[in-house]
């Protein structure tokens, strides 16, 4: 939430930030983290904004990590029409579910996939949406694009698959649902893992959509940017993604 309001508010985008949820530290450090929820107050919020008639010009919908939080956006979501709404289902890895994901709230998710007009999942979260088995040799170029030609007629708006392995290159490959076509983008893959840089895709990719960008031209721009945010980190000998000193650089781009 803190890399998508820092990415988004640099290029002039207004936010309105309602979070689902506090942990008490990171899920990727070996440990448990403490989760405070706050289930009653989304619920209060939404209900607000809908009470005062405010509008918004899209939503960006990301970790939910929980049923109740799924609920209470799956009921907000039934009344909104004709704008843009972004998901990033934010619920696996490495072919793993995230810490206090279950396949109750997988189910859930696929539900709320049915409000979007584009949603972003990484490989593993293609495979669980898909209900298919996942592993290492899954995540080529090959792979996902015959993934993605069998089940097309399954998804209502355009897929943006992340983490699609290239030989030696990584990237992103797109369907876009009203003419069935497909594009991708590939970039050298760096020899580390750190974390945030699907936060970073996905946040500058919702912005350049907010602005207006064709699907793949927000897709080149999202990784351009992530890719020297991890090269940054990684440079840095950081293990967290390290987009601050780029940000200048995508308000610029952003705004030719």
């Amino acid at each position: 939430m803190s890399i998508a309001s820092l990415i988004l508010s640099t290029v002039n985008i207004k936010t309105v930030t309602v979070p689902s949820m506090i942990l008490s530290a990171p899920t990727n450090q070996g440990y448990i983290p403490h989760k405070f929820y706050f289930h009653q107050q989304m619920e209060q919020i939404l209900m607000q904004y809908d009470e005062n008639h405010i509008v918004f010009d899209g939503i960006y919908i990301g970790y939910l990590g929980s049923e109740e939080a799924i609920d209470i956006v799956l009921n907000w979501l039934a009344s909104k029409k004709d704008i843009p709404i972004i998901i990033d289902p934010a619920f696996a890895d490495q072919g793993k579910l995230y810490t206090f994901i279950t396949p109750t709230i997988v189910d859930k998710i696929r539900k709320l996939l049915g409000y979007a007009t584009v949603i972003k999942p990484n490989v593993s979260e293609l495979y669980f949406l898909l209900g298919k088995s996942w592993g290492h040799e899954k995540d080529s170029y090959e792979e996902i694009m015959n993934l993605l030609d069998e089940y097309k007629d399954n998804f209502l708006c355009d897929v943006v698959v992340s983490g699609v392995k290239k030989g030696k290159e990584i990237g992103v490959i797109a369907l876009e649902k009203a003419n069935n076509t497909y594009n991708s983008y590939f970039h050298e893959q760096y020899p580390v893992s750190v974390g945030g840089s699907g936060d970073v895709f996905s946040s500058v990719f919702v912005a350049c959509l907010f602005h207006k960008y064709s699907l793949e031209e927000a897709i080149v721009e999202a990784c351009y940017i992530s890719k020297n945010s991890v090269l940054s980190a990684y440079q840095e000998h950081m293990n967290t993604v390290l987009v601050e000193p780029h940000l200048q650089e995508f308000y610029c781009r952003l705004k030719k």
